[in-house]
């Protein structure tokens, strides 16, 4: 009887083993890949797609609160890379698995016209890239739509936290500059409406 018994909690055991080891992968794994087929990101997504704000979430920033109405979904094939969030003025720019650190930023006017060079200078702070990537651009739920479906991202990063993304299309290019703003400096407040 106690080999039995000694049987089933073993058995017991190991199933759990394994039920935790797949638990603990499951939750080391990349957010979910956005469809290839959509042309919108409903507002709910982010959070789904690995991102830690959503389109109308309401925030404080240094002292500014932030409704975040309008924004764009930036996605290299499949994965979602980066969002940009639109607050009277202000541009929060987000990365999936980053929670609540993001870039505050303002949109600026390149110095450059054309290809997107190694380093730029801006307002007297030097910027170096870090990344260029190929992307797509999709609004978010009923946000306006950017002004090219397909562009060059590109991040550039300076001294103390100060940051440059450049979105450059076909047709043109948006700048946005600021600085990096780590998750512990954000208050959330939650959900605005963004009807």
């Amino acid at each position: 009887m106690s080999l039995l018994l000694g049987l089933v909690v073993g058995g017991a055991l190991v199933a759990m083993g394994v039920g935790t080891g797949v638990a603990l992968r499951a939750r080391g794994k990349r957010p979910a890949a956005l469809p290839a087929v959509a042309e919108t990101a409903r507002p709910t997504e982010l959070r789904a797609l690995g991102f830690g704000l959503e389109r109308g979430d309401v925030i404080d920033v240094e002292g500014k609160s932030l409704w975040l109405r309008d924004g764009w979904l930036a996605c290299e094939g499949d994965e979602a890379v980066v969002v940009v969030l639109f607050a009277d003025g202000e541009v929060v720019v987000l990365a999936p698995d980053g929670g609540l650190s993001l870039s505050l930023t303002r949109e600026v006017r390149l110095p450059v016209k054309g290809e997107i060079p190694s380093a730029l200078e801006i307002d007297d702070a030097r910027f170096e890239h870090v990344r260029r990537l190929p992307v797509r651009l999709r609004p978010l739920g009923d946000s306006p739509a950017p002004p090219f479906d397909e562009a060059l991202l590109h991040e550039l990063r300076g001294l103390s936290g100060d940051v440059l993304w450049v979105l450059a299309g076909h047709s043109g290019s948006r700048a946005f500059c600021g600085r990096r703003v780590h998750a512990n400096t954000v208050e959330y407040w939650g959900a605005g409406d963004v009807n």
